[in-house]
């Protein structure tokens, strides 16, 4: 026994540990490990606890903890002297730290939590908080630690704060009566760590639990403590808080006036639980105007803090001009992350209009931002500026060239913005061109965005002829999206000229097209070229061919199509003629596809009584809607 005892009193990096470990043992199994584990049984007190504190050295220096050796340490804490037990429970910490803990080792600490020494309780706390990680915590043994808060030994209270942080931090419940502990500490009865934690632990309740009136108020006076971590975890605990519930607006007004505390942490926690109160909560323009001064706080994290609050702020309240100026200023800030959230908050609050000009000028400015992310949130905020105020030309100029960005985001945003100004304005020729060009887009989205603005443009403005090429070929894009929106472009373009006859090939070929809309929008746009002037002979054979198209949408628009053909023409003998002079043009035009399915005999057949029956009902429909 002699021998035992004299190793475990020895240092786990003694001499004695000098000779090689055996291939595959561990510091547990090697000679010196086992000689520990033996001592934990010797019936002498003082070499059971030296055994013990080796052990925890060891598991604290190499790892995981052998399950036996565990139970050996949980046997001893149930049944040895306290002096002893302080240390099991030390030595079990590292234990906690590792690996997943046995339901016994979590009910030993529980009972432990009651135990008559003031060292075990708050070794208990400790070890527990370090399992909350792995194992669930009974609810019993969280209210055990919410009556150690209530203890006068400040490590206790501190380390059973520190574990209901812990379980609070793992999504375990807080019952309501440890919440109120935690919220007594307040009252100066705790040191600055146990408020720190305290306010910390409630954050986390928070997320989970309703919080009462009473413990707001009391967070909310927290906000002048003397300890500046107190201070961040009552700013932090009310931003969770109000993110579920309605708080009182003078907590509101306290955190306005925190914004100007000494400590940066605190102004940036304050400013996000004003954003999070964002929500459920209506915030005094007082607080709103101080957060747009504190957009020029010298510290990035706080300006950062407080962009993305205003970015949750003006989602639900109109922010007063001095702001949306700060915000405006706030989009050449030296930190992209402060530009980015300023170009957020901008977005929203220009969808409620009385955007300044400088504002929008900056936000146009912002287009040739290094980062994406700016850029992409500037195009946003340009969008809804758009739909609600007159975008100046130098920030139109500023869309078109980022229709060519290289993130798709700012792009989809740019073709957007020009599409919700063509909405209501004429746009530049120049733009139009320019959305042209982005037809031939990689990205799908982008392509749908860009012809709904091609097509929005055309009702203001005469498409020049190379971007109607351009919606001619997008006619056969492979989204359906971008050929409806190609088709009604070119269905107004031909209201207010005429359209090429290339043109009116391709919106022949579409009368085929999957969709109905493609086909109806083709039809009305042959009628209106034909209203404008004779569109060649193949295009209606091809309209004659679809006048039994299986939706009667479509079936109007190509009657009205072939009657408007048909006012003061013959449409039977032009077919005829052609097939005498000019065959190659009903039958093949080249790289087209329009015209005769095989033969004259198949045109005489098919298309021509069809075009010529149609014709006559556009001609009986015209009539009857005359006489009415």
């Amino acid at each position: 026994m002699a021998i035992v005892a004299s190793v475990a009193g020895a240092r786990i990096d003694s001499p004695m540990r000098d000779k090689p470990a055996a291939p595959g043992a561990t510091p547990f199994s090697d000679p010196f490990g086992l000689a520990l584990k033996a001592a934990l049984r010797h019936p002498n007190g003082n070499t059971r606890s030296n055994a013990v504190i080796s052990m925890g050295q060891l598991a604290d220096k190499h790892g995981e903890m052998p399950q036996d050796i565990v139970d050996i340490l949980i046997d001893i804490l149930n049944n040895d002297g306290s002096f002893i037990r302080a240390n099991v429970i030390e030595a079990l910490i590292p234990v906690a730290k590792v690996q997943e803990v046995s339901e016994d080792m979590v009910a030993a600490l529980g009972e432990a939590l009651q135990d008559s020494s003031g060292d075990v309780r708050s070794a208990a706390a400790t070890a527990i908080a370090h399992t909350a990680r792995t194992r669930t915590i009974p609810p019993h043994v969280i209210d055990r630690l919410g009556e150690l808060v209530k203890e006068d030994e400040w490590d206790i209270r501190s380390n059973a704060v520190f574990a209901i942080w812990k379980a609070a931090l793992s999504k375990h419940s807080i019952p309501a009566k440890v919440i109120d502990a935690l919220s007594d500490v307040f009252g100066g009865s705790g040191t600055e760590r146990v408020r720190c934690l305290a306010a910390m632990a409630i954050a986390e309740a928070a997320a989970a639990h309703a919080m009462p009136a009473e413990l707001v108020e009391t967070l909310g006076k927290a906000l002048k403590d003397m300890a500046a971590q107190v201070r961040i975890g009552a700013a932090h605990s009310i931003g969770q808080i109000a993110v579920k519930r309605e708080i009182p607006e003078r907590v509101v007004d306290a955190l306005g006036d925190a914004l100007h505390d000494e400590d940066k942490l605190v102004r940036c926690n304050v400013s996000r639980a004003i954003g999070k109160a964002a929500g459920a909560n209506k915030i005094p323009l007082g607080v709103i105007d101080a957060l747009g001064g504190a957009l020029r706080d010298g510290e990035k994290e706080v300006r950062a803090s407080v962009a993305w609050a205003l970015w949750d702020v003006a989602g639900k309240n109109i922010l007063s001009e001095a702001v949306l100026d700060s915000l405006g200023v706030a989009m050449a800030d030296h930190e992209a992350v402060v530009r980015s959230h300023a170009a957020g908050a901008l977005a929203l609050a220009a969808s409620r209009g009385g955007m300044p000009d400088r504002v929008i000028d900056a936000l146009g400015d912002a287009l040739r931002d290094p980062q994406k992310g700016v850029r992409r949130n500037a195009a946003g905020a340009l969008v809804a500026v758009a739909r609600s105020s007159e975008v100046p030309k130098r920030v139109l100029d500023s869309l078109r060239a980022a229709l060519r960005d290289g993130c798709r985001k700012v792009r989809y945003n740019a073709a957007l913005a020009i599409g919700a100004v063509a909405s209501s304005s004429e746009v530049p020729e120049e733009i139009i061109c320019a959305l042209a060009d982005a037809l031939q887009d990689g990205v799908g989205d982008v392509r749908i965005n860009v012809a709904k603005a091609l097509a929005k443009a055309a009702r203001r403005h005469e498409i020049p002829r190379t971007s109607i090429d351009a919606l001619r070929a997008a006619l056969k894009d492979c989204e359906s999206d971008v050929r409806r929106n190609a088709a009604r472009a070119l269905a107004r373009a031909a209201r207010r000229a005429r359209l090429p006859e290339e043109a009116t090939y391709v919106l022949a070929e579409a009368l085929q097209d999957s969709e109905r809309e493609v086909r109806r929008l083709a039809a009305v746009a042959i009628g209106l070229a034909a209203g404008a002037g004779e569109v060649p002979t193949a295009v209606l054979v091809a309209l004659g061919g679809v006048v039994d198209d299986p939706e009667e949408e479509v079936r109007d628009a190509v009657l009205e199509a072939i009657g408007k053909a048909a006012q003061g023409n013959d449409i039977q003998a032009r077919v005829l003629q052609a097939l005498d002079e000019h065959h190659d043009e009903v039958l093949a035009r080249p790289g087209q596809g329009v015209g005769c399915r095989g033969s004259e005999q198949g045109l005489a057949g098919g298309a021509l009584p069809a075009v010529a029956a149609a014709a006559k009902r556009a001609r009986c429909r015209t009539q009857q809607r005359s006489s009415e």
